[in-house]
């Protein structure tokens, strides 16, 4: 027998005694965080806490339960597309079911119409079309956004508005406005076409339209309710939930290593690492930030957003994309109503900055009977067009590690929950399977 092949189990319990015994703490019980310790549990580590300061987990993935149905407050659908939300679901068994629901506009007099025909009434049916095959071959030109943000040419730090006249794809902009802003993601005219592009694949167009056209079930939801997948996925995991992370002190070592000291509740405990889930500007509460860490941190952009779940009258049971609040000067108005449930006539609406949506449902002749539920998100972490130049995406990369700490979540890789757990699995293959 070979010195290798005699020495590969003592190897082995070795690499396992190793994983069993490195504390690892991972601030927020959100998509990322609960990857993160997911994978981290599958790769043999056995000491993971994870702190989450609400009193449920799931972070932007929320679902207001109501009458025995689900009303989404964060994250709605996915795309087929959507393989690693897809992969979990199966893996722990929580089904998913066709998108139920038309994309309709509504207008400022109250008036009903489908989102594609009106497309097709402005732009044409071969203009329409030939913009979106162009869109493809640009989505293969800078496919290297889904790979890794820090790859992104500088051609993606122009808003996307500018992009899409620069490459003649400008009835896109209508198509892309009501999923860009809608979905919380700013408007087109502002935010890098990284993030557009980043958002709406090409897989996802398909689905759109195979959807539009009838051709399968190709946009999905979680008819229980999201936050299902991630109350499921954390049974089996470490998770303090109502526990606060104010304080984080890193201690380097002579040895290389870094001593954590990590308070939360009140209760300070020792880990080897930590794993930041929040948006890092957020950590700058409580953690020990270096002069680095802080400057790139306090670039981050984020936007205020609004989710309403509530009662209303006189406007049907159909989802409504409000046609004439997807541009700036209509900021704080609501931009869809969302019903899962054409049965009821209870919706969700999502709008930035205001808690206010009765204005925008009268003024198109609707009217709110009851406010059952509101919830309101730091959303959408991004760099703008400036900061871009000075490649964020590769000082974040170059983080990760640096005294114990790594990051994960939407800043590092896009908001959606499929980028998000795709990025948080990659992270913790990379660093921690060696």
């Amino acid at each position: 027998m070979s010195i290798k092949l005699f020495l590969y189990p003592l190897i082995l319990f070795s690499l396992s005694l190793k994983a069993s015994d490195l504390r690892i703490a991972i601030v927020g019980a959100g998509p990322s965080g609960l990857m993160a310790a997911h994978t981290l549990k599958k790769l043999g580590y056995k000491n993971i806490t994870i702190f989450e300061k609400e009193d449920q987990v799931g972070g932007k993935v929320h679902s207001f339960t109501y009458n025995n149905n689900a009303y989404e407050m964060g994250a709605v659908l996915l795309g087929d597309n959507y393989t690693s939300v897809i992969n979990l679901a199966g893996e722990l068994d929580v089904p998913l079911s066709p998108f139920p629901t038309g994309l309709n506009f509504i207008g400022v007099r109250g008036e009903v119409t489908n989102f594609i025909d009106d497309l097709l009434h402005k732009h044409g049916l071969m203009k329409l079309f030939g913009a979106i095959l162009h869109y493809k071959v640009l989505t293969h030109k800078y496919g290297s956004i889904h790979t890794d943000l820090a790859l992104a040419h500088p051609d993606l730090f122009e808003n996307f508005t500018t992009f899409a006249r620069i490459n003649h794809i400008e009835p896109l902009i209508d198509l892309f406005k009501p999923f860009v802003t809608g979905s919380g993601y700013g408007y087109p005219e502002e935010v890098p076409a990284l993030y557009v592009m980043k958002l709406i694949s090409w897989p996802l167009i398909k689905s759109l339209f195979a959807s539009y056209i009838k051709l399968g079930d190709k946009i999905l939801y979680f008819k229980e309710g999201y936050q299902k997948l991630f109350i499921k996925m954390a049974q089996n995991l470490n998770v303090n939930l109502n526990s606060k992370v104010t304080n984080i002190e890193r201690i380097p070592g002579n040895d290389g290593t870094t001593t954590i000291y990590l308070t939360a509740g009140g209760v300070t405990q020792i880990f080897d690492k930590v794993i930041i889930s929040t948006i890092p500007k957020t950590a700058l509460n409580f953690i020990d930030a270096s002069e680095e860490e802080e400057e790139l941190f306090n670039k981050i952009k984020t936007y205020r957003y609004i989710t309403t779940t509530l009662q209303v009258n006189d406007l049907g049971n159909k989802s409504l994309f409000f046609k004439n609040n997807f541009n700036r000067s209509a900021f704080g108005e609501v931009l869809i109503l969302l019903n899962l449930n054409p049965t009821a006539n209870l919706f969700v609406s999502y709008q930035f900055d205001s808690l206010d949506p009765i204005p925008s449902i009268e003024e198109r002749g609707g009217s709110v009977a009851e406010i059952l539920y509101q919830k309101e998100w730091d959303y959408f972490p991004h760099f703008t067009k400036i900061d871009l130049e000075d490649k964020p995406y590769r000082q974040l990369n170059k983080l990760q590690g640096k005294l114990g700490t790594y990051y994960v979540g939407g800043t590092l890789n896009f908001e959606t929950v499929n980028d998000v757990l795709s990025h948080a699995k990659k992270l913790i293959m990379e660093k921690f399977s060696k």
